[in-house]
Protein backbone atom coordinates (compact mmCIF):
# COMPACT_ATOMS: atom_id res chain seq x y z
CA UNK A 1 0.00 0.00 0.00
CA UNK A 2 1.45 3.38 -0.98
CA UNK A 3 1.95 6.04 1.66
CA UNK A 4 -0.40 8.46 -0.10
CA UNK A 5 -3.15 5.82 -0.30
CA UNK A 6 -2.66 4.94 3.38
CA UNK A 7 -2.88 8.64 4.33
CA UNK A 8 -6.08 9.14 2.32
CA UNK A 9 -7.66 5.94 3.61
CA UNK A 10 -6.82 6.92 7.20
CA UNK A 11 -8.36 10.36 6.74
CA UNK A 12 -11.52 8.98 5.10
CA UNK A 13 -11.95 6.43 7.87
CA UNK A 14 -11.60 9.14 10.53
CA UNK A 15 -14.23 11.26 8.76
CA UNK A 16 -16.63 8.31 8.53
CA UNK A 17 -16.15 7.57 12.23
CA UNK A 18 -16.82 11.22 13.07
CA UNK A 19 -19.99 11.25 10.97
CA UNK A 20 -21.23 8.08 12.66
CA UNK A 21 -20.58 9.54 16.10
CA UNK A 22 -22.27 12.82 15.17
CA UNK A 23 -25.27 10.96 13.71
CA UNK A 24 -25.77 9.23 17.05
CA UNK A 25 -26.67 12.61 18.60
CA UNK A 26 -29.63 13.00 16.24
CA UNK A 27 -31.11 9.53 16.75
CA UNK A 28 -33.72 9.14 19.49
CA UNK A 29 -33.64 5.35 19.85
CA UNK A 30 -31.10 4.18 22.42
CA UNK A 31 -30.49 0.99 20.44
CA UNK A 32 -29.69 2.91 17.26
CA UNK A 33 -27.52 5.33 19.25
CA UNK A 34 -25.56 2.45 20.72
CA UNK A 35 -25.13 0.77 17.33
CA UNK A 36 -23.89 4.02 15.75
CA UNK A 37 -21.41 4.68 18.54
CA UNK A 38 -20.09 1.11 18.46
CA UNK A 39 -19.74 1.36 14.67
CA UNK A 40 -17.88 4.67 15.08
CA UNK A 41 -15.45 3.09 17.56
CA UNK A 42 -14.86 0.06 15.31
CA UNK A 43 -14.25 2.27 12.27
CA UNK A 44 -11.90 4.51 14.27
CA UNK A 45 -9.93 1.46 15.42
CA UNK A 46 -9.65 0.45 11.76
CA UNK A 47 -8.24 3.90 10.93
CA UNK A 48 -5.74 3.66 13.74
CA UNK A 49 -4.72 0.20 12.52
CA UNK A 50 -4.12 1.57 9.01
CA UNK A 51 -2.12 4.46 10.43
CA UNK A 52 0.02 2.26 12.67
CA UNK A 53 0.55 -0.51 10.13
CA UNK A 54 0.99 1.26 6.80
CA UNK A 55 1.71 4.97 7.36
CA UNK A 56 5.40 4.44 8.17
CA UNK A 57 8.69 5.39 6.64
CA UNK A 58 9.78 2.49 4.41
CA UNK A 59 13.42 3.12 5.38
CA UNK A 60 13.47 3.49 9.17
CA UNK A 61 9.96 2.05 9.86
CA UNK A 62 9.06 5.00 12.11
CA UNK A 63 5.44 6.17 12.10
CA UNK A 64 5.04 9.34 10.06
CA UNK A 65 3.33 12.45 11.45
CA UNK A 66 -0.42 12.23 10.86
CA UNK A 67 -1.08 15.96 10.64
CA UNK A 68 -0.80 17.68 7.29
CA UNK A 69 0.23 16.36 3.92
CA UNK A 70 2.66 13.56 3.23
CA UNK A 71 6.17 14.96 3.75
CA UNK A 72 8.74 14.85 0.96
CA UNK A 73 11.37 13.37 3.29
CA UNK A 74 11.11 11.33 6.46
CA UNK A 75 11.44 13.71 9.43
CA UNK A 76 13.41 11.06 11.34
CA UNK A 77 15.91 9.53 8.89
CA UNK A 78 15.81 12.28 6.21
CA UNK A 79 15.35 9.73 3.39
CA UNK A 80 13.16 10.58 0.38
CA UNK A 81 9.63 9.13 0.71
CA UNK A 82 7.95 7.49 -2.29
CA UNK A 83 4.64 8.96 -3.46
Amino acid sequence: MSLEFARRLKNIVYIVASVLAAASFFVTSMTAKTVLLIAAVVVMIGGIAVSVSFYRCPHCKTALPTKGALPEKCPYCDEQLPK
